[in-house]
């Protein structure tokens, strides 16, 4: 996306308090994109990224981001080790995450930077579940956040269809600590992934590059796309039929008739009302 294009999105939503900037991809190999963080600073709206943070960037690179970053940074690292975390994060270069973290934090205590939370996301596998306890000593040595977070094994990926069967990726993929087992892999597949209606239809939009709006950041076919922000006002594709019609089927009492059908009708992540 261009920070052009990326002015005309943000110009549509005028009382809007938050940002993710990031959906597919690495926000941070756009080259635009201290441009963008701070622009949506200025507005006072608050940012969040993620990033795996494994690139060769150079010092000044740093400084910008220090300088320029998102309120919150999260970093995608699933292990303590460059064998455990690049088990999932395929050519992934633990030691330059690490140096990237260092650098980061080094420059923020020297300058006093302007506040940016950094959080270290560690998606718990069979690889790396024994690495828990280093992982957490080396976030305080860094000076980092830290979350352990459950796996999802891709079935929540509503149009893509995986190569391996689920059974297979659990025998894979799944830690032996069922803490960190997302509820849908305890049971036998019959209940929805996540607990409670879909938060995405009532109260976040997905907007592409391209200005092409999902309704879920979940979704990747072009044929389920709702709308394009670049060229529909957001009142017309937030109101209009495909939208309508998929919030109504996770609202008791509120079937909308509907010509068509959408994706959110096949999907099981989330519990839909009984009519």
């Amino acid at each position: 996306m261009s920070f052009e294009t990326y002015k005309i999105i943000l110009g549509k939503f005028p009382e809007l308090k938050s940002l993710d900037l990031y959906n597919w991809g690495e926000p941070f190999l756009n080259p635009e994109i201290f441009d963008m963080i701070q622009y949506a600073k200025d507005k006072n709206i608050f940012v969040k990224m993620h990033t795996n943070l494994s690139l060769k960037k150079d010092d000044e690179f740093i400084i910008s981001l220090v300088k320029h970053g998102p309120h919150w940074l999260v970093i995608s690292l699933d292990g303590a080790s460059q064998e455990s975390y690049s088990r999932f994060r395929v050519h992934g270069n633990y030691e330059l995450v690490i140096d990237n973290i260092n650098k980061i934090k080094r420059l923020q205590n020297l300058n006093n930077a302007p506040r940016m939370v950094i959080i270290w996301k560690y998606l718990v596998n069979v690889y790396n579940e024994h690495e828990m306890a280093r992982a957490q000593a080396i976030a305080k040595e860094l000076g980092v956040r830290i979350r352990f977070v459950p796996m999802s094994l891709g079935d929540d990926m509503i149009d893509i269809i995986p190569h391996e069967s689920l059974d297979e990726r659990k025998k894979q993929w799944l830690p032996a600590n069922k803490r960190y087992v997302l509820n849908q892999y305890l049971h036998d597949g019959s209940k929805p992934i996540f607990n409670g209606p879909c938060t995405y239809l009532f109260k976040k939009i997905i907007i592409n590059p391209d200005g092409r709006v999902f309704p879920c950041c979940y979704i990747t076919d072009e044929r389920h796309v709702f709308g394009n922000i670049i060229n529909e006002p957001l009142d017309a594709i937030w109101n209009n039929e495909k939208y309508e019609y998929s919030r109504s089927l996770f609202v008791k009492n509120e079937g909308i008739k509907y010509a068509g059908t959408t994706i959110c009708k096949e999907c099981g992540n989330y519990e839909k009302s009984a009519r």
